[in-house]
């Protein structure tokens, strides 16, 4: 049964491996692959490496920063008291996340690609580039691990999050409000039958004699009520 703990646990899971995947897939390619790829192979050749393997390492990382970021929401809104500022930024920096890595794959990638193939007419804003994404993958790198450590870090539960009606709990709560209120408002009109107002009753005289007639207001002749 997906009740509030067992749910709690399902988004702590999803969070910390979304968010180990994330770091993990960063630090591999940016420490691991990279340095070893310029170092054992020819320009030309590391050139096209890693071109083929960029779209993997961006797909990695949108991927599992996509996965951490409704994983935190629904955290959020499971336990009530993991909500704050603290949770905010994380989202914030996530979303962040994504959006960079979502530019450095469709946008900056193709036009650094653009600019190596132009050769040396292109080296001057291959270069500019090529700084540009190392900056935005060192920011990437800074969020996945800010996002790592604080899941990590945090708190055990305090309760167990928001109680939730069962279906057969949910369907006599129903029923029980609805005779409640019928209860109530059949109540209401006895109480109506045996105290009327005065107030009312003047009130429903006066609409059931209706407006006097064309004669009587030219003789003057009001009709009693």
């Amino acid at each position: 049964m997906f009740d509030s703990p067992n749910l709690i646990l399902i988004f702590d899971a999803a969070a910390s491996i979304s968010a180990a995947v994330w770091l993990g897939t960063i630090t591999f390619f940016s420490f691991g692959v990279a340095p070893v790829v310029f170092r054992t192979l020819e320009p030309a050749s590391a050139s096209t490496f890693l071109r083929a393997v960029f779209p993997v390492y961006y797909a990695f990382g949108l991927g599992a920063s996509i996965v951490l970021l409704p994983a935190l929401t629904c955290r959020g809104l499971a336990l009530p008291e993991a909500r704050g500022p603290l949770l905010g930024l994380q989202l914030v920096a996530v979303l962040a996340g994504i959006v960079i890595q979502l530019y450095c794959r469709e946008s900056l990638t193709p036009a650094i690609n653009q600019a190596r193939d132009a050769g040396p007419q292109g080296e001057a804003r291959f270069k500019h580039l090529h700084r540009r994404s190392v900056r935005l993958n060192v920011v990437v790198l800074i969020i996945a691990l800010m996002a790592t450590v604080l899941h990590g870090a945090r708190p055990a539960p305090r309760t167990s999050g928001i109680e939730e009606f069962t279906p057969q709990e949910r369907a006599a709560y129903d029923f029980e409000f609805l005779r409640e209120l019928y209860k109530s408002r059949r109540q209401a009109d006895e109480n109506k039958r045996r105290n009327p107002d005065p107030e009312e009753s003047r009130e429903d005289a006066a609409s059931s004699s209706g407006p006097p007639s064309r004669e009587t207001r030219r003789q003057g002749i009001t009709p009693e009520r």
